[in-house]
């Protein structure tokens, strides 16, 4: 990390000094809007992906960039209990992924059902510093590649606590053996995973439009995490 670290840094203002005297279009907003892939950069349901990202040029060849990317998944989750259980939230609940209807529907209740078939939810929001390289330019059109570094949150919730119970109604009715699933959150904030993408561009003149293959965690990461590849269309703009 301190090798690369270094290294962008020592390019940065190498290539800053080489380009003093042409500063035009050196900037460039950029957005994102794609698809997530999972392992073996297969296409499964999700709702988009967008982002919002700041590129400098530093020489014909080099550049860096920064992007905040949003990616949010639902997945089922098979419970341990292969019977009918109860997906339930409790009192006091605080979660980004629960909303406000729901901590109201039980505010006098205690336990409300929140079953469905897709309820276990990512959300990450990964922040990527990058250096790219453009080796290769043929016309309007360039392939390139690049390699940082992210600082990722995220968020994952899943109904992983399972307990069993009876329960008795007002009425009398007795129900026995319940399957409670008690939703559970874990969010974290990774710093230092490896960032990379691989990538076609359209030179527009003032604009530019670019399919990017995006690789978070794919080279080095913390034990334990999970990697995620995008697929996206970029439209940028250069001032």
């Amino acid at each position: 990390m301190k090798i690369l670290f270094w290294g962008i840094t020592l390019i940065f203002f190498v290539s800053f000094g080489l380009n003093a005297q042409d500063s035009a279009k050196k900037h460039s907003i950029v957005f994102h809007a794609g698809i997530i892939l999972v392992d073996g950069f297969v296409y499964e349901k999700s709702p988009p992906v967008v982002g919002l990202g700041y590129s400098y040029k530093l020489t014909k060849i080099f550049s860096i960039d920064a992007s905040l990317i949003s990616m949010y998944r639902t997945l089922g989750d098979a419970p341990f209990v292969f019977k009918e259980s109860v997906n339930i939230i409790t009192r006091n609940t605080n979660s980004i992924l629960i909303s406000q209807e729901d901590r109201d529907k039980i505010t006098n209740v205690g336990i409300k059902d929140l079953y469905s078939d897709d309820h276990v939810k990512y959300l990450y929001l990964p922040l990527s510093l990058c250096l790219n390289i453009n080796p290769l330019k043929i016309g309007r059109s360039s392939l390139g590649f690049g390699i940082g570094a992210t600082a990722t949150y995220g968020s994952y919730k899943a109904s992983r606590d399972q307990f069993q119970m009876n329960i008795t109604l007002k009425d009398g009715t007795v129900f026995e053996n319940l399957t409670f699933l008690q939703e559970v959150e874990f969010r974290n904030l990774i710093i230092g995973a490896s960032y990379s993408k691989l990538y076609y561009k359209y030179d527009l003149g003032k604009n530019a439009i670019q399919l990017s293959l995006h690789s978070f965690g794919y080279f080095w990461s913390y034990r334990n995490t999970e990697g995620n590849h995008l697929l996206t269309l970029d439209f940028s703009s250069s001032f």
